[in-house]
Formats: structure tokens, sequence, C-alpha cells
């Protein structure tokens, strides 16, 4: 069972004790008592270091193609979950922008398309991917010999020894494993490096608007095992 944030269990503290009212004749032979309390994961931050914004700057239109999608070059950014004391942390991925999940690029759909929004006449301006090398993947200062991905709220794993694409939906759990096993590893601090890599839609797509800004948004949940 997979809780984010908190974890809820019946374990300790207040007692409830209801006798009721007793009669001479009526004696009360049980007594009932209830144990409550929660039980918290360690505190854990989820933090992009180098800031959290990815920045292609002016894009000369002349250099898009008419009919088909421009790839642009991908930009790196390394995802840092730290935490008070180790902990099966996994990282949860969200596309929020504007037509996130409604996203294609030259006719195609996939799952690991994340939205650039849309341009002032409401067409969409494309999409971004995002990925992790195991290379680039690290667990207290040991390299990840797998990476991990479960669309299974984490009862079952894909593993990788190479690279994953995230996937967009929100619904994705991904870590890593340190060893052969595709279990996701317990960690005090994991770092994550992910490469994003732009497509803009053919100037065809695009329409007349003058400037087109990119803005693609997603968000990074750290989820507890």
């Amino acid at each position: 069972m997979i809780n984010m944030k908190k974890m809820t269990l019946p374990l300790v503290a207040a007692a409830v004790l209801g006798l009721g009212s007793l009669s001479a004749a009526q004696a009360a032979t049980q007594a009932r008592l209830q144990v409550r309390g929660i039980i918290e994961p360690p505190a854990c931050n989820v933090a992009l270091e180098g800031g959290s914004v990815l920045n292609w700057g002016d894009i000369d239109a002349t250099s898009l193609h008419a009919n088909r999608a421009t790839q642009l070059e991908s930009k790196s950014v390394n995802l840092k979950v730290a935490c008070e004391a180790s902990a099966l942390v996994l990282v949860k991925p969200a596309d929020i922008a504007e037509l996130a999940g409604q996203v294609s690029i030259d006719g195609k759909n996939d799952a690991s398309y994340f939205s650039l929004g849309t341009t002032s006449e409401g067409k969409m301006i494309g999409a971004w991917t995002l990925s992790a090398e195991a290379k680039n993947a690290h667990a207290d200062d040991k390299q990840a010999v797998m990476l991990l991905e479960s669309d299974t709220g984490g009862s079952s794993w894909t593993a990788s020894s190479q690279e994953i694409q995230w996937k967009a939906s929100g619904n994705s759990l991904y870590g890593l494993a340190l060893d052969g096993e595709a279990l996701p590893a317990a960690t005090k601090e994991l770092t994550m490096g992910l490469s994003a890599t732009p497509y803009i839609a053919s100037i065809n797509d695009l329409g007349n608007a003058d400037d087109i800004t990119l803005s693609g948004m997603a968000t990074f949940d750290v989820v507890y095992l």
C-alpha cells in the first residue's frame, strides 16, 4: 500500500472505556480499550538542483520545419530527494500544463509527452519528454544498477539498466535499484539526472501567432512505499 506523505495505522494512545450505566442487578463483565495512533515516515524534501526553470531562450522561427515537428537540443537537470532517515521513496511526475494528456507530435500520441502549452490562438505548441539514465542516478552516493517504473502503484516494476522515459499522466512511480533485484532501494538521499527534450509543432500547425512562449510545467511528488 502506498501513501503520500503520511501512513496511518491503528497503534498508540487514546483509551476509551465505555462502562455505561450499571445497576446492582447488572454488573459489567467486559471493558473495551481502543488503541490508536499515527506512524509517519521520515520527512523528505524534493528539489531541482540549479533551479526549476529550463529556458531555451529565443528560438528562430525560420529554424522550424514547415510540415513536421522540430526537435530542440536537450537540457539537463538533477532531481534530488533528501530524507531525514533512510526510506523507500519514489518520485511521481505529472504534467500540469495546458492540454496535458492531449498532446501529439506529427499525429502521434505517446504517454511520455508532456505539454508545451498553447499559442494565443489555442494551437498546441508541441511536446517535451523527460528521461532518466541509470548512469546518472544515485542513492546515498551509490550508482543505480537499474531504474524502476511502476504503473501499478508499486505492486510490480519494470526495470532498465539504461534509460527510462517518464510518463506524464501522474499515475506512474519511479525509483532505482542498487542490486540485481528489481525492487526500490531504501535511501536517505536520492539523485536522478533528468534530460528534457522539446519538440515544436510544425509551422503549419502553429498558426499565425506572432510570439509563441513555451509554457511546459510538471510537478514531482515524493511517494513513500
